[in-house]
This record gives C-alpha cells, sequence and structure tokens, in this order.
C-alpha cells in the first residue's frame, strides 16, 4: 500500500531527513532510491514519489510502519485523521481537527498512533494484532461498534425521545384551524402595517368587528388606524411666500455674515448690489449692520461727524442735494461713507414724504 506524493511534498520530505523513493509514472518497475534519477524529477510530471515506511519498535520488535503525523501543525482545520482501531482492523477511528481536540490529538501524535492516511493506520493495527497473537474477536461490522462505543447517556436521551414520541402520538391534537384571538389580533396589526393606502386599511378592517374582539383589542386596532390614515393625509406645501421668506432669511445671513468679515468700506457698501430686488423694510437691517461696520473701519472725525449728523437731518431732497456738494469737497477717504449715508437719507426722504422735492 503505497502512498503517492507531490514533487513538492517529496522535496519537503527530504529536507525533513525523510526517506523518499521515486520512479517513472509509466514505469512497470517498483519505485527506486532518489540517488538513480536527476535532480530535475522535481520539476516535470512524469515522476512519482512515495516516502519510505519507517522502522518502528513496537512491543520490542522492529516494524516496517509508515509515520504517522509528527505535528499537530501538519493538520489544516476540520482535516479527517485516523488512528488504529484493533476492534475492526480495516475499520480506523476517524477524529476531526477541531478546537476542542488539539490537546487529545497531540496525545495521540506523540504516542506514534495518528495518521493522516486511512491505508497507513489498518497497517498500524494489523501490526499490533500480529505482534500480540490474538485472534480478531470482532468482525468490522460498524453497527456493533456503534452499540460498543455509543454513551449510556446517549441511549437514555435516545430511549427518553422515542417515549416522548409515544406520548405525543397518543394525545390529542388540537384542531390547527383555530386561531386565538390573539393570534387574529396581531395578524390585523401587522396587516395594517403593510398597507400602502387608505383604502387598503379601510378593506382590511371591514370585518374586524365580526371577529369578537375585546374592547381592549378593538382600541389597539382603532389606535393603529388612525396613526396609519394621519401617515396617508397629505402634508401641506410651503406657500411661495414662506419659500420666499426663507430664501431672504438666508441670504440675509450670509450677507450680515460678510458685512462683519469687510476688511474695508468699499467691501462693506459692494454688499448692496445684492439686495437690489429687496424692499426698503428688508434692505433696513443690511444697512444697520454696515453703517455699524463703516464706523468700526473708520471712526469719524469731527468735520465728518459734522457733515454726517447734517445729512442724516436733512428734511427735504433739495438739502439733501446741497449736502452731497459738500461730501465731493470732503477728503476723498471718508467721501464713501458719506455718500453711503446719503443714499440712505434719500431712501428715507422717498418712502416718507409724499412729494420728496417739496420745500418745508
Amino acid at each position: 500500500m503505497t502512498k503517492l506524493i507531490t514533487a513538492n511534498d517529496a522535496f519537503l520530505a527530504i529536507q525533513q531527513g525523510k526517506n523518499v523513493l521515486c520512479k517513472h509514472y509509466q514505469s512497470p518497475d517498483d519505485f527506486e532510491e532518489l540517488g538513480n534519477f536527476s535532480a530535475t524529477v522535481f520539476f516535470t510530471d512524469d515522476h512519482e514519489f512515495c516516502l519510505i515506511p519507517s522502522i518502528h519498535k513496537i512491543g520490542g520488535l522492529a516494524l516496517n510502519i509508515f509515520e504517522g503525523v509528527q505535528s499537530i501543525s501538519e493538520l489544516s482545520k476540520n482535516q479527517i485523521v485516523y488512528m488504529p482501531n484493533l476492534l475492526a482492523l480495516e475499520a480506523p477511528i476517524e477524529l476531526q481537527n477541531t478546537d476542542g481536540k488539539s490537546e487529545a490529538l497531540e496525545h495521540l501524535i506523540n504516542a506514534k498512533m495518528l495518521y493522516d492516511n486511512k491505508e497507513h493506520a489498518v497497517l498500524h493495527a494489523q501490526s499490533l494484532v500480529e505482534i500480540s497473537k490474538c485472534n480478531k474477536v470482532f468482525s468490522d461490522d460498524s453497527q456493533i461498534l456503534l452499540e460498543l462505543s455509543e454513551p449510556d447517556s446517549k441511549k437514555r436521551r435516545t430511549r427518553k425521545k422515542e417515549i416522548v414520541e409515544i406520548v405525543a402520538e397518543e394525545a390529542p391534537k388540537e384542531n390547527p384551524s383555530v386561531i386565538s384571538l390573539e393570534t387574529e389580533l396581531q395578524l390585523y396589526l401587522d396587516g395594517m402595517r403593510s398597507c400602502n393606502n387608505a383604502d387598503e386599511v379601510e378593506s382590511l378592517l371591514s370585518s374586524a368587528d365580526k371577529v369578537g374582539f375585546s374592547a381592549e383589542q378593538m382600541l389597539e386596532i382603532t389606535m393603529l388606524k388612525e396613526k396609519k390614515l394621519a401617515d396617508f393625509e397629505p402634508k401641506p406645501k410651503p406657500s411661495f411666500e414662506d419659500l420666499a421668506e426663507k430664501e431672504y432669511q438666508r441670504v440675509l445671513g450670509e450677507l450680515l455674515e460678510a458685512v462683519k468679515k469687510a476688511s474695508t468700506p468699499k467691501e462693506a457698501n459692494a454688499l448692496y448690489k445684492y439686495t437690489s430686488h429687496w424692499t426698503e423694510e428688508q434692505r433696513k437691517p443690511l444697512i444697520d449692520a454696515v453703517h455699524q461696520r463703516l464706523a468700526e473701519l473708520n471712526p469719524p472725525e469731527k468735520s465728518q461727524s459734522s457733515l454726517m449728523v447734517r445729512i442724516q437731518e436733512s428734511t427735504n431732497l433739495i438739502e439733501l442735494a446741497k449736502l452731497e456738494e459738500d461730501i465731493l469737497k470732503a477728503d476723498p477717504a471718508i467721501q464713501e461713507r458719506l455718500t453711503s449715508y446719503a443714499n440712505q437719507r434719500r431712501t428715507y426722504l422717498v418712502d416718507s414724504a409724499e412729494l420728496p422735492w417739496e420745500t418745508t
């Protein structure tokens, strides 16, 4: 019983000090030592390899038995491995490399009783029987082995299960067509939650009052119905005025923030161009903010303050026009600010007078 291995496994086996045999895959001859072949056999697909059985001493006798698993690290997760079985020589005990069995598998590895090949485990068991000079008492009947190895606790569980099944068969069976009111209630509630419109809700509950629900259950149905119908009610759309006011507040907020960051009077006054379509009432918060920022950037001198006061106290557009001539004669550094005050005053006078050019 020769276990074939790949060229890669053969090369690794040599590095581990194991003896490897080789032959051409079409050759009728037996395997030979690797010394009879060139080193290229590991790199071609026309040769076969196998391990030479190692000599183990069992009971003082030297037997040719293949080496078993040498380390738990050789095994992959959930790999099936085999242990010699003296009760059924041809049926070695199968074990699986799982997380909970590492300690037990390592114990078998140290005892040289674990193989990754079923045939090698069979050979080991046969060798043990041969050197012990005993007869095979048991056959390879797996059913006998199962009965012998089955724990008593499992037998008790099996017996208990049989008793439960018998009792269940004798017990009177309930009529599966009868649904409890609680189950019926849950069906109605789940059905309402999946409805997509008010008509579906009304159709679902058309016969709910005939089921025989209690007052408490009907209240639960009614509460969910009202909530569901409210969800289907069309939401009122915002009016044009609401949308316009919302947009105004957004832009105003951005402009007020820009006024705070303005570093020159020119930057502050430039923000008025974004409000050309606004009413004076809408512009007032921005005008006040710009006025305050201009005062912060360049506090007015006494002469400027005097002209600014006269602009603010002008009573008509004629008086204001004369003051604008004085603005042209003022220091260029303050002309922009004074012009801003004059524009604000003109707007005020136009809005508050029926005949803005009429003198008092």
